[in-house]
């Protein structure tokens, strides 16, 4: 599993515009459009996989956000001690 992923629901042109972005990973609800995605994230090298915890649901404001983010993957703790 791609180390982060795209929780996209069930919106398949979310999916598509992150696949788009570069994304490689993205969660996508069942619905008729996954196997289509799931096809064409292949050929990006991208995955469409089921979302599963740990996951991070980021607030509307972007400088929360940006805080939640860098907490979830650590960035908040400052570099390595030597």
């Amino acid at each position: 599993m791609p180390r982060l992923v795209v929780d996209c629901g069930p919106d398949p042109g979310l999916a598509l515009a992150a696949l788009r972005l570069g994304a490689k990973g993205v969660a996508l609800d069942a619905g008729p459009a996954r196997p289509r995605l799931a096809a064409l994230a292949a050929t990006l090298g991208a995955e469409v996989v089921e979302l599963v915890p740990p996951w991070l649901d980021l607030p509307d404001d972007a400088a929360a956000a940006r805080r939640a983010l860098a907490r979830f993957i650590g960035m908040d703790r400052g570099p390595p001690s030597r």
